[in-house]
C-alpha cells in the first residue's frame, strides 16, 4: 500500500519501503505522504516567469502608489518563493500600507541590511527605541571604535539612531550620530537641523564655536562626489529579473552594499526608504501624491529644458520601473515647472525690487542668483539655521534676507523669518510672515502653531477664529492643527476647552514640546499649579533647551514666593537665551526679592539695554533706585516708563512719590491725582489718597516705596477693558502697535523658543507663548494698561503689579 500511495503521490516508481517506517492505519500512512509532498513542493524550484512577471507587477504598483495591490503581489512572490529578499518586499509594502506592526513581524530575524533599517524604522515608529537601535547596530554594543561605521543604510542609519538617542535622551551620542552622518553625506539637511540644535546645548565649551560646521560640510566638492556616488549605485545595482529568476528565484536583486535593493530599482529607492525615512517628528505621510501629479506642465527655456532633458536622461531611465506613465516624464515635467517658476521669481524680484528682510518689508535679494550653487546655499541656510538657534535673531534675518528672493520666498524661509520676528516680539510683521506662507501654502502645517500664538499675542480673534476652521478641513492628524484650535479657546478664556485640545496636540505627538508648555499656561491660568508643574517637566524631558518651560516653572515658584528655585529655574533660562530682557526682568524681580538689591540693578540695567525698549525693566529698576533713596536717577527711568505707557495708573502713582520724596509737592499732586483717575479699584483709591494727604504732613514717615507696585495694586488702566496679562513666556517688551494703537491690542511678553514666553509679574499671573527671543518691538509706545499679554496664566495683573481677580479672570 506505502509503494502505491507514492506512487500514486510523486508520479515515478516506487520505492521499496524502508524498514524504519512505522506500520499504522492508512490515513497514518496517507499524513506522512502529505508531509513529504509539502516538503517537495517547498524545495521545488520556482518559474522564472512567474518571478519576473510578479515582481513587475509589484513595481508597477508601487511606482502607482497603490498599496495594497502591491500587499497583493508580494504575498504572491512570498508564497512563490520564500526568501529574506521577498519577505522584505511584502513588508515594504505593508510599511507604505502605514501598516507598521505587521510590516515589522515580517522582518524580525531578517539580515538582510536594507531588512534591518525597514525594521529599525517600524521600531521607531512604534517608539520600541531598544528594538530599533538593536536592528540598526552591528552588534550589542556600540561601544566599539568601528561601531558608527558599521551602521546599516549608511548615512540614513546613523540619522535614524541618533533621532532614536534623543528619545532615549542621550543627547551626547546623538551629536556624535549626527556628525558622523554629516561626514559621510552632506545631503543630510535634517542632521544638521538636529546637530545645530543639540550641539548648543553641549557643557563641551569645545564644541560651542560651531558656526563653521556649514561651511566644511556643504561644499561644492563634497556634494559633486556624493551626487556622483549616488548616480553610481543607481545604475550599477540594476540586475534582471529574468535573469534572477532563472538562477532559482532567491536572489531579486543585488544586496551587496546597504541601499543596494533600492538602488536595483528606482522605483523602491524613490518610494521605498526615501519615503519610509523618520524624521524629527515622526514618518512622512506616503499617502502624498508625487510633485509632478500636483503641479501642471509648464514649459521653460530651451536652456531649461535641455537640462530637464539631461536630468531624465542622466536619472530617469533605469529607475522608471513598470510604470507605464513613466516617473520619468513626470520628473522633467516637474523640473519644467521649477524653470519657469525660476524665471518667473528673477522677473518679480527685477521688477519689484529686493531689500534685506533684516530691514523689514520685502526680503530676498533682488539678484536672481542665476550662479548660485547648492552647496552655497546650503551654507547660508545653515548659518542662518543656527544663528536662529542661538536666538540671535538679527543675524538670521541678515543671513536670510541675502537669499535669492524664489528661495526666500519658500515656505521653509519663511517660517523662519516669521519664527525670527515673533521672537523679537514683533507680531505685526510676523503676522504678515505667516499670512504669505498661509495664502501661498494653505495645506501646510509647520509653523502654525506659531501663527496662531501670534494672533493670540494680537488678540485677533476673528482672524485666529477662522484660521482654526481652515485648518480643520485638513489634516486632524498634527498637533499643530490642535494647537491651532486651543489657542482659540483660550484667547476666549475657555481655559478648560483650550486644555483638552492641548492634551489632544499631546495624543497626537507625544514629543511635540509646545503643546507641553501651551497646555501648562493653561493650568497656571486656572491657578492649578500642580498640574502645571509637571506639563512643564515634560516637555524639559522632551527637549532640554526648551527654556520657555524653565521659565514656566520659576514663574510658578515666583507666585509661591520660592525664591530660591525661582531664582535657579531663571538662571538656567538665561543659559539658554542670553539676550531675552524680559528674563533678566524677572530674575532681577527674584533678586530684589531676596534682598540682593545691586544684583537686581544690574540685571535691570542689562534688560534696559535691549531694542525695543522694555518698559517693565526701567519701572523695576526704578523702584529698586527708591529703596536706594536714589530720587534722582528713579525719576529718570520713570519718565521713560511714562513715556512707553502714560496711560499706566501704577507709573504716575510711583512718579507722585519720587516727587514727594523730591519735595516737589506740586508735581507729586499732579501724578496723584492722574493715577486717581486712571484707577478703578477702590483699595488703590485708598491708598492715593492717603499719599495725597501726606503732602500735607510732611513730618510723617513715607511708607514703603514699593507699596502699590508689590503689594497690592490692581490698576487697570484707561479704556483697555482690564490689566495686564502676563501669563506667557513672551517678552517683557512694550509693544508698538504698528499702526496704532488702541491699547487693547498691544502686548507684553518674553519670546519664547517654540512654546510659551514670558510676561511680566510682581507675584503676577503668568504667560503663554511661543518664541525664543524677546527682542525687538515695535515704534509706537503702547499706554501701559494695553500691555496685555494673552493670558496663558491665572489672573489679570497689572503690568507693574501682583494679579487681580480670579483665575482666569481678565
Amino acid at each position: 500500500r506505502e509503494r502505491a500511495l507514492s506512487g500514486l503521490v510523486f508520479g515515478r516508481r516506487a520505492r521499496p519501503a524502508s524498514p524504519a517506517l512505522p506500520h499504522g492505519p492508512l490515513l497514518g500512512w496517507v499524513g506522512r505522504a502529505g508531509q513529504r509532498v509539502g516538503q517537495a513542493a517547498m524545495v521545488r524550484p520556482p518559474e522564472p516567469s512567474f518571478i519576473a512577471q510578479a515582481r513587475a507587477a509589484l513595481d508597477f504598483s508601487l511606482n502607482n502608489l497603490m498599496w495594497k495591490q502591491a500587499i497583493f503581489f508580494a504575498e504572491r512572490l512570498v508564497a512563490e518563493c520564500r526568501a529574506e529578499e521577498t519577505t522584505y518586499l511584502l513588508a515594504l509594502a505593508y510599511f507604505h500600507n502605514q501598516d507598521h506592526e505587521r510590516a515589522r513581524w515580517h522582518l524580525q530575524g531578517n539580515k538582510l541590511p536594507e531588512a534591518r533599517y525597514l525594521l529599525a524604522t517600524c521600531c521607531f515608529l512604534l517608539r520600541r527605541w531598544e528594538e530599533a537601535e538593536d536592528a540598526l547596530l552591528p552588534g550589542p554594543s556600540m561601544a566599539s571604535a568601528g561601531g558608527l561605521a558599521d551602521i546599516v543604510n549608511g548615512a540614513a542609519g546613523l540619522f535614524l539612531l541618533g533621532q532614536i538617542k534623543e528619545k532615549q535622551s542621550k543627547s551626547d551620542h546623538a551629536i556624535e550620530c549626527y556628525a558622523k552622518c554629516l561626514e559621510l553625506s552632506p545631503f543630510m539637511w535634517e542632521a544638521y537641523e538636529r546637530w545645530s540644535w543639540l550641539i548648543l546645548g553641549s557643557p563641551s565649551p569645545s564644541k560651542s564655536s560651531t558656526a563653521s560646521l556649514a561651511a566644511s560640510t556643504f561644499t561644492d566638492e563634497r556634494l559633486a562626489h556624493s551626487a556622483a556616488a549616488a548616480t553610481t549605485a543607481a545604475h550599477g545595482g540594476t540586475s534582471s529579473l529574468a535573469t534572477a529568476a532563472a538562477a532559482g528565484g532567491a536572489v531579486l536583486y543585488s544586496t551587496g552594499t546597504p541601499g543596494a535593493a533600492q538602488a536595483a530599482n528606482g522605483t523602491l529607492s524613490r518610494s521605498g526608504y526615501d519615503a519610509g525615512s523618520p524624521t524629527a517628528g515622526g514618518a512622512r505621510s506616503q499617502n502624498a501624491p508625487p510633485r509632478n501629479e500636483r503641479e501642471p506642465a509648464v514649459h521653460g527655456s530651451r536652456k531649461d529644458r535641455r537640462a530637464a532633458e539631461q536630468l531624465r536622461q542622466g536619472f530617469g531611465g533605469p529607475g522608471g520601473g513598470g510604470s507605464g506613465g513613466g516617473p520619468g516624464r513626470g520628473e522633467a515635467k516637474d523640473f519644467g515647472s521649477l524653470s519657469s517658476r525660476r524665471q518667473g521669481a528673477s522677473v518679480g524680484s527685477s521688477v519689484g525690487g529686493g531689500g534685506s528682510s533684516g530691514e523689514g518689508g520685502g526680503g530676498g535679494s533682488a539678484d536672481s542668483g542665476a550662479d548660485l550653487t547648492l552647496a552655497q546655499l546650503l551654507q547660508k541656510l545653515g548659518l542662518a539655521l543656527h544663528a536662529l538657534h542661538d536666538f540671535r535673531g538679527g543675524q538670521t534675518l541678515q543671513l536670510l534676507g541675502s537669499l535669492p528672493r524664489r528661495h526666500y520666498e519658500t515656505g521653509y524661509v519663511l517660517d523662519l523669518v516669521g519664527l525670527c520676528h515673533f521672537e523679537a516680539a514683533d507680531y505685526k510683521k510676523a503676522e504678515q510672515v505667516f499670512q504669505q506662507v498661509f495664502h501661498s501654502e494653505p495645506q501646510r502645517v509647520e509653523g502654525l502653531e506659531i501663527y496662531s500664538s501670534t494672533l493670540w499675542h494680537l488678540k485677533k480673534d476673528i482672524e485666529l477664529g477662522f484660521l482654526a476652521q481652515q485648518v480643520l478641513q485638513g489634516n486632524r492628524l498634527n498637533p499643530q492643527v490642535w494647537c491651532v484650535v486651543g489657542n482659540c479657546f483660550s484667547l476666549q478664556k475657555e481655559h478648560d476647552t483650550a486644555i483638552k485640545f492641548f492634551k489632544r496636540a499631546i495624543q497626537v505627538d507625544p514629543s511635540f514640546t509646545y503643546a507641553f508648555t501651551l497646555c501648562g499656561h493653561e493650568f497656571v491660568a486656572n491657578e492649578k499649579f500642580d498640574k502645571a508643574i509637571p506639563m512643564y517637566q515634560q516637555a524639559l524631558s522632551i527637549d532640554p533647551r526648551h527654556y520657555n518651560a524653565w521659565w514656566g516653572l520659576g514663574n510658578i515658584y515666583h507666585r509661591q514666593e520660592e525664591h530660591e528655585n525661582a531664582e535657579r529655574h531663571f538662571l538656567k533660562a538665561l543659559e539658554i537665551n542670553r539676550s531675552n530682557s524680559v528674563l533678566r526682568c524677572y530674575l532681577g524681580m527674584v533678586l530684589d526679592a531676596l534682598d540682593k538689591p545691586l544684583d537686581a540693578l544690574a540685571n535691570f540695567e542689562l534688560a534696559c539695554q535691549g531694542e525695543p525698549p522694555n518698559g517693565m525693566a526701567y519701572f523695576h529698576k526704578a523702584c529698586v533706585l527708591m529703596n536706594l533713596e536714589r530720587f534722582e536717577e528713579a525719576l529718570v527711568d520713570l519718565k521713560k516708563v511714562r513715556c512707553l505707557a502714560p496711560k499706566e495708573a501704577c507709573v504716575h502713582f510711583q512718579l507722585g512719590k519720587v516727587y514727594m520724596r523730591l519735595q516737589r509737592d506740586k508735581k507729586a499732586l499732579q501724578h496723584f491725582n492722574i493715577a486717581m483717575d486712571l484707577n478703578r479699584d477702590s483699595k488703590d483709591l485708598h491708598t492715593i489718597k492717603t499719599h495725597i494727604e501726606r503732602l500735607n504732613v510732611r513730618d510723617v514717615k513715607d511708607a514703603d516705596p514699593l507699596e502699590l507696585a508689590t503689594a497690592g495694586w490692581r490698576g487697570g488702566g484707561h479704556g483697555g477693558g482690564g490689566s495686564a496679562h502676563f501669563d506667557r513666556l513672551e517678552q517683557q517688551h512694550f509693544l508698538p502697535a504698528a499702526g496704532a494703537a488702541p491699547a487693547s491690542q498691544v502686548h507684553v511678553q518674553l519670546s519664547g523658543g517654540s512654546s510659551g514666553s514670558p510676561p511680566h509679574r510682581h507675584h503676577a499671573g503668568g504667560t503663554r507663548g511661543a518664541s525664543p527671543a524677546a527682542a525687538a518691538a515695535a515704534r509706537q509706545p503702547p499706554p501701559m494698561d494695553a500691555l496685555q499679554t494673552p493670558a496663558r496664566g491665572g489672573g489679570t495683573s497689572s503690568a507693574y503689579g501682583p494679579p487681580s481677580g480670579g483665575p482666569g479672570g481678565s
